[in-house]
């Protein structure tokens, strides 16, 4: 029997059912369990490339905790090269920064599919920059032409 939640603002619900997350996928399969598993596997083998004065959990730790502005413990760590997926976001990101894979990261994930106006920058693009500055001060006049009106009324 599914054990029930309650709050006094509201009735009594169901508890939700595990998610996605939870799953025990087939290593072969291609599910979102083992993609976190091979890349906290990747963070792991990185760690374990480091020089042997720099490749312990604490020191590692620290150089993500530079991230964050916030201690790392070790056990985070452990958690991100295990591949679970309840670990904070910030950790994994910090971990791909020092890896220095973030940008190839952030490139596969656009792909040039849907290139948005922050991607642009990251990229350097060119033509953004002079679109952009092309563009401000049309929007410096729409602007103040609101703002002249909205005084007015």
């Amino acid at each position: 029997m599914a054990s029930t939640k309650t709050n006094r603002n509201t009735a009594p619900a169901e508890e939700s059912p595990p998610g996605l997350f939870a799953e025990t996928p087939h290593p072969s399969e291609r599910h979102p369990v083992n993609f976190a598993r091979s890349i906290g596997l990747s963070i792991l083998l990185w760690r374990l490339s480091l020089p042997p004065s720099e490749r312990g959990q604490v020191s590692v730790c620290q150089r993500l905790s530079a991230y964050l502005g916030k201690p790392v413990d070790r056990s985070r760590l452990a958690r991100v090269e295990a591949g679970n997926l309840e670990v904070a976001y910030g950790v994994v990101f910090a971990a791909l920064c020092e890896m220095g894979c973030i940008e190839a990261v952030h490139d596969v994930i656009y792909n040039g599919d849907r290139a948005s106006l922050q991607y642009r920058q990251l990229t350097g693009d060119a033509a953004i920059f002079a679109a952009a500055e092309a563009a401000r001060p049309a929007a410096r006049d729409r602007l103040a032409a609101r703002t002249a009106e909205e005084r007015s009324t």
